[in-house]
């Protein structure tokens, strides 16, 4: 992919990119199934939110980390193109934002959220700096070897709540819209 990144973007903070024979292993790191370790770590975070005499603290279930599927379709050669290019970093275009997670915190961040529990399918590889998480929606084969990509509030996880944004990351990228308007939360 011959994206001149830097012609995307407005404001661009970057980070060093991956080199190309990285790749590889950044895709099979991210699409391995949990280790025990990871579902322990999950666990931890999951705690009973509503108080004792709350009628909904009886109801409340933790969920199982070991039942979660990642998705395990390639990533979009546009977004490796990027990778190369700047490994995290902040980019803005109009007024969409991006903190991209860098490779080394793409799958700590994707459980962190509990995104498998929540749209089951989707890969989060970015922010907006706030309360917005960007995820590639991988439940369907690629088009032209781009999936599409979705919004949703970091507190309001799920299909049902996200939104899809563009076709492709490059189109993403090139957005001017806030995603907090896209979403009309704010």
């Amino acid at each position: 992919m011959s994206t001149d990144w830097s012609d995307i973007f407005d404001e661009i903070y970057r980070e060093p990119g991956v080199w190309e024979d990285e790749l590889a292993e950044i895709m099979a790191r991210i699409r391995r199934p949990l280790s025990p370790e990871e579902i322990a770590a999950v666990n931890v975070t999951q705690w009973n939110p509503f108080p004792a005499d709350d009628p909904w603290h009886a109801a409340y279930r933790r969920f199982d980390p070991a039942a979660w599927t990642i998705p395990d379709g390639l990533l979009p050669p546009s977004y490796l193109s990027f990778l190369q290019w700047s490994n995290g970093g902040d980019f803005r275009t109009g007024e969409r934002w991006f903190h991209f997670f860098p490779t080394r915190e793409l799958r700590e961040l994707f459980l962190g959220y509990h995104v498998p529990q929540y749209l089951p399918g989707a890969l989060s590889f970015a922010s907006d700096g706030g309360n917005v998480l960007y995820f590639f929606d991988m439940r369907q084969p690629t088009v032209a070897g781009e999936y599409p990509v979705l919004a949703a509030l970091k507190g309001k996880l799920g299909y049902a709540d996200s939104k899809v944004i563009a076709a492709s990351f490059p189109e993403a990228c090139a957005g001017t819209e806030s995603a907090e308007a896209l979403l009309g939360e704010f």
